[in-house]
């Protein structure tokens, strides 16, 4: 079977920067890249905010913790389906330009600008996403409208481990520029996320999008069965090209098989079997997985 979440964590989190704030380079960036936790920030490529500090966030960008999310060219809104076009490809470009070392196309995160108009329907919008391999984040929720402490966060982070579901947490400002709230609030909700490391998976809005898409489509087949090898065959519905990210499969092995090596194309792994069962990440869609005793 598939687990629900990345290494069977219970829930999974994601922690967003929106406007390309000064201060999100300087207070935000040096605490999560310390804690290795993933950021997801939404960056307006066309404004000063960001173009001034452009070669900061190329350098920043290279940290697999930080990850550059659309939030369109200007964040001026858009009044027309081709004025939306143009506001998502000139920010994806920009993004790609700032990533050099990651492929395209790909998958890249899209968090809607908040306080514009916004005059195109759901679906011109989900057109335009499509046709710019953008992915919606969950819709804006957090600071500083709708939480005022760090203690409040940390509740966040427990509920979605009580519920074992998706949570999230969006911030503006940290200790400076605008929307502005104490850098205390976030590091508050940093170090209780490292607290909660083995209950929770620290996600790009991107991986989380993948992980769902490939989760809710797949299949998986026993192609044969022996004494000595189990061999399986992962595959989904979705586009592999966009869609590459290793699922984590939790499999019965006999009770005999104490370790196992999981051989898929050229990855190779050796794990424990615990209670019967191994756990292991696979790619849907290309090699079959090869499960041996020992």
């Amino acid at each position: 079977m598939v687990a629900k979440w990345k290494d069977n964590k219970k829930a999974v989190f994601m922690v967003a920067f929106d406007d390309s704030e000064p201060c999100h380079l300087s207070n935000v960036i040096p605490e999560l890249i310390k804690r290795k936790l993933v950021g997801n920030f939404y960056v307006n490529a066309g404004l000063p905010a960001f173009n001034d500090r452009k070669a900061q966030w190329i350098e920043a960008a290279k940290s697999p913790y930080i990850q550059l999310c659309n939030h369109t060219w200007t964040h001026k809104g858009v009044n027309s389906p081709a004025e939306l076009a143009t506001e998502l490809e000139k920010d994806t470009q920009a993004i790609y330009e700032c990533t050099p070392g990651q492929k395209t196309p790909r998958l890249v995160g899209f968090g809607q600008p908040g306080g514009v108009p916004w005059k195109v329907t759901n679906e011109e919008t989900m057109e335009g996403l499509e046709k710019d391999n953008l992915v919606s984040r969950p819709s804006f929720y957090g600071l500083p409208f709708h939480y005022h402490s760090g203690a409040e966060l940390v509740k966040v982070v427990d509920a979605a481990i009580a519920k074992g579901a998706m949570g999230h947490i969006d911030f503006h400002g940290v200790g400076g520029d605008w929307l502005s709230v104490p850098t205390e609030f976030l590091t508050t909700l940093l170090d209780k996320l490292v607290a909660e490391d083995a209950k929770v998976w620290i996600s790009s809005t991107v991986d989380w999008r993948k992980y769902v898409e490939e989760r809710q489509t797949a299949d998986i087949k026993v192609l044969s069965s022996d004494t000595s090898t189990i061999k399986l065959q992962l595959t989904c519905a979705a586009d592999p090209a966009l869609y590459d990210l290793p699922l984590t499969l939790l499999t019965k092995v006999p009770a005999d098989w104490t370790q196992c090596t999981v051989t898929q194309g050229a990855t190779k792994t050796v794990v424990n079997a615990k209670d019967g069962q191994i756990m292991y990440d696979a790619l849907p869609g290309s090699e079959p997985v090869i499960i041996t005793k020992g």
